[in-house]
C-alpha cells in the first residue's frame, strides 16, 4: 500500500491561474461533461469524461486523462520529485563535463594534426587518448543520467496522475458539496499537489473573482425548465418561453440570448427528444449540448430561421 501523505504544497499564484483555467473549460463545456463526472466511479469514467472537451485547449487537464497510473500516495511523489531535482542537477553538472571534454579532444586533435616533428606527435598522443577516453566516459555517464531522468519523469507521471485521479473520485463520493463546475475546478486546481481537501478549502478566496460563465448561467436556466423531462417537448419550451418574455426578465441577458436563439433551443429539445430520450437528470445537459452545437455552426438556414423565431 502506498504510504499516504501530501505532496508538496502549491503556490498561491498557480493555485490560482490552474482554479481560472478549469472553472473556464468546465463551465464552457459542462453540457457535454458535468453529469459524466457527477457520475464517475472509476479512474475510466473520468478521462473518458474528460475527453468529451474538444475546441478548448487546457493543459491542466492532462493529469486527469493520463491512463498509465502507478499507486502513489505524497510521500511517493514528493520522493520521486526530489530524486529527479538531484538528478537533474547532475545531469546538468554531466553535461558541462562532456562539453569541457569534447573541447579538450578538439584541441588535443588540432595539436596533433599541426606537430612539427615525431617526438611532438609521441609526446601529445597519450594525452590525446586520455582525453578522448575522458569524454566517452563523460558521455556514458551523460547517457546513463538521462535515461534514469526520463525514467524518473515517467515514473512522476504516472504516480501523480493516479493520485490526482485517486483525489478526484474520492472529492465525488464525499457527497460534501454540491458538484458544480466551481466546485469541481476548487477541488482539482491543486491536484496532485495537495489533497482535493485543500484545494477546495484554498480555493474558497477565488470565488467572488471568477464568477461562473455566461454558458454556465444559460445551462441554469435550461435546467430549471427541463427538470421534469415527462412534459415533453413541447411543454418544456413552453415554459422557457414564458419566463425568457416575462416584464421582470426582458433584461436578463440569458432570456435575452434565448429569445434571440430561440429556434436553436426549439430544435435542440425536439431532437433531444427524438434521437434517444435521456433520462430525467440527463435531459438539461443533452438539451444544452445540442444548443450549443446548432448556435456554434449555423447554417444559412438556421440564420434564416433564427430570425423568424425570434420572440
Amino acid at each position: 500500500m502506498p504510504k499516504r501523505g501530501r505532496p508538496h504544497s502549491i503556490r498561491e499564484t498557480d493555485l490560482r491561474a490552474a482554479y481560472a483555467d478549469l472553472m473556464h473549460v468546465l463551465c464552457e463545456c459542462w453540457a457535454n461533461v458535468g453529469l459524466e463526472l457527477q457520475q464517475a466511479t472509476k479512474a475510466s469514467d473520468l478521462r473518458t469524461a474528460l475527453g468529451a472537451i474538444t475546441g478548448i485547449d487546457c493543459p491542466r487537464l492532462a493529469v486527469f486523462l493520463h491512463d498509465e497510473l502507478l499507486p502513489a500516495g505524497g510521500h511517493e511523489i514528493a520522493r520521486t520529485r526530489a530524486e529527479i531535482r538531484k538528478l537533474s542537477r547532475a545531469v546538468s553538472i554531466s553535461h558541462q563535463t562532456k562539453l569541457e571534454r569534447e573541447e579538450l579532444v578538439h584541441w588535443a586533435d588540432r595539436a596533433m594534426q599541426s606537430a612539427k616533428s615525431p617526438y611532438e606527435s609521441e609526446t601529445l598522443r597519450p594525452i590525446t587518448e586520455k582525453h578522448n577516453k575522458g569524454h566517452d566516459d563523460a558521455s556514458v555517464t551523460l547517457a546513463m543520467q538521462t535515461a534514469q531522468l526520463d525514467a524518473l519523469r515517467s515514473q512522476l507521471m504516472r504516480q501523480e496522475a493516479f493520485f490526482a485521479q485517486d483525489q478526484f473520485l474520492k472529492f465525488v463520493a464525499s457527497n460534501r458539496r454540491k458538484l458544480t463546475p466551481r466546485s469541481f475546478a476548487a477541488a482539482m486546481a491543486g491536484l496532485p499537489f495537495i489533497s482535493w481537501r485543500q484545494s477546495s478549502d484554498r480555493c474558497a478566496d477565488f470565488w467572488k473573482a471568477y464568477p461562473e460563465s455566461f454558458s454556465y448561467t444559460m445551462f441554469g436556466l435550461v435546467a430549471k425548465f427541463c427538470a421534469d423531462g415527462s412534459q415533453g417537448p413541447g411543454l418544456t419550451t413552453d415554459a422557457l418561453r414564458k419566463y425568457t418574455c416575462r416584464p421582470e426578465t426582458r433584461d436578463d441577458l440569458s432570456c435575452q440570448h434565448f429569445r434571440e436563439h430561440w429556434y436553436f433551443f426549439e430544435e435542440a429539445v425536439r431532437t433531444a427528444f427524438a434521437n434517444a430520450p435521456p433520462c430525467i437528470a440527463a435531459l438539461p445537459y443533452r438539451v444544452f449540448a445540442e444548443y450549443q452545437k446548432r448556435w456554434k455552426s449555423q447554417r444559412p438556414t438556421d440564420i434564416i430561421m433564427k430570425r423568424a423565431k425570434q420572440l
